[in-house]
């Protein structure tokens, strides 16, 4: 069978996105759910690989004081503290930042101790913790959520575009299968709707092709290897 030519434009809107899934899955019952799907799998690639877009340039700011030492991470953190200034004037000195609350516990049990600044932090999960207490403005600098779709006129600018195609569209796909395992009633590779297809067309669009010189999306991070992933289900069920 002729294989779909899925994705010929790589700058992808959610509508674009969606009339190629149609095209390919063509099944009414999964249409009403890609909406959903695009925006888990989106937020499955971010939690899994470190996508240099949604790493924080900027700084996003958490006010402290000496109220209390445990606070909840900003609306927008999705994963990996990687930096925290205090808020001095020379530009804020670097905290040490430490992955269990426990931590905190131990250098300040009963979290009385204060000063002028914050020296340590702890993030885990979606809180932070602080040692010790003071009234500033920390500077925190992580991996942020991406941003949701809410139109069909908007595009998942976190994927480089030139991916959308070769690796939103088949998680989705894979998705639909493992939902709806009757939507792979062929074992033929060049079938659009087997799972062997889809699974090769996700692989080479995460890692590349040397048979076909496709470049993968991990390739362009600038790394050597795949970023280390962080959680999650295999990408190829």
């Amino acid at each position: 069978m002729q294989v779909l030519a899925v994705g010929r434009d790589p700058i992808m809107t959610r509508g674009e996105l969606k009339a190629e899934l149609n095209l390919i899955l063509l099944d009414p019952v999964v249409e009403d759910v890609f909406n959903r799907w695009i925006e888990e799998e989106r937020l499955a690639l971010a939690s899994e690989y470190e996508l240099p877009a949604l790493r924080l340039r900027v700084p996003t700011t958490l006010a402290v004081t000496t109220a209390t030492w445990l606070y909840s991470m900003p609306a927008t953190f999705q994963k990996m503290l990687f930096q925290v200034r205090d808020a001095d004037a020379d530009g804020g000195n670097r905290l040490r930042i430490h992955r269990e609350l426990l931590t905190i516990e131990q250098l300040d049990p009963n979290h009385d101790e204060t000063d002028t600044h914050v020296t340590d932090v702890a993030q885990q999960g979606g809180q932070l913790g602080i040692y010790p207490l003071a009234t500033e403005t920390l500077s925190l600098w992580f991996y942020q959520r991406p941003t949701a779709l809410t139109l069909d006129t908007q595009s998942p600018t976190e994927i480089p575009s030139e991916f959308h195609a070769s690796v939103l569209i088949p998680r989705v796909v894979l998705r639909g299968f493992r939902v709806y395992p009757e939507l792979a009633r062929s074992s033929s590779a060049e079938n659009t709707r087997a799972l062997d297809y889809w699974r090769t067309r996700l692989r080479e669009g995460l890692y590349g092709s040397a048979h076909t010189g496709q470049i993968g999306m991990i390739n362009t991070f600038g790394k050597d290897r795949p970023p280390m992933r962080h959680g999650g289900s295999d990408p190829l069920p």
